[in-house]
């Protein structure tokens, strides 16, 4: 059973994917006509270098995926001590990205001692040592335009944290990488 914030910021996506998709133009990603490097239908485990060194995420792409057709894409971001693993398994989101026909990733924060975002000024080790959370998703969903076909038009994140919130309000990122974000109240 999902809990209230994550039913609230999936009724948001969820809103959002089928509305913003009748008022803004198909943009369709570098990856569109690619052969799909992910199986379907089925979580999957990746990793790329960043300037923190290897970062994780986890991702789904649902059975219906083709690969001539741009879907949205959905970041789901864990919350502190958290993982995108464990985000994957508490939400539901692949249920759902199966349902809607969306792309959902699940990037992994550093793991110090716990793992965290850097979320500006708060936030212990990441935010001391100045890990560039932002780079590390920008950078994610840039391989995942190269590699599959997005609707750059339709990038979404949402999460219940104090980096989605930073996230979510960082006008480089939100004007270059995500169309739209989803907070619950109370986030």
């Amino acid at each position: 059973m999902l809990h209230a914030h994550a039913k609230r910021s999936l009724s948001c996506i969820i809103f959002l994917l089928l509305s913003v998709g009748s008022f803004v133009a198909t943009r369709p990603s570098t990856g569109c006509e690619v052969e799909n490097p992910y199986p379907v239908g089925q979580p999957t485990n990746e990793s790329i270098s960043t300037s923190d060194g290897l970062r994780t995420y986890h991702i789904y792409i649902p059975v219906s995926y083709n690969n001539s057709a741009p879907v949205p894409l959905v970041v789901l971001i864990h919350g502190t001590y958290g993982s995108g693993l464990g985000a994957e398994a508490k939400y539901g989101m692949d249920a759902y990205a199966e349902k809607y026909g969306f792309i959902v990733v699940y990037p992994d924060a550093i793991n110090f001692t716990v793992r965290t975002w850097n979320g500006g000024s708060c936030c212990g080790l990441p935010a001391r040592d100045g890990i560039d959370d932002v780079g590390f998703i920008s950078s994610m969903i840039g391989v995942i335009e190269s590699q599959l076909c997005i609707d750059t038009a339709r990038i979404f994140a949402t999460g219940k944290n104090q980096f989605s919130a930073s996230l979510l309000h960082r006008p480089v990122l939100a004007k270059s990488v995500i169309s739209q974000g989803c907070l619950p109240a109370g986030s």
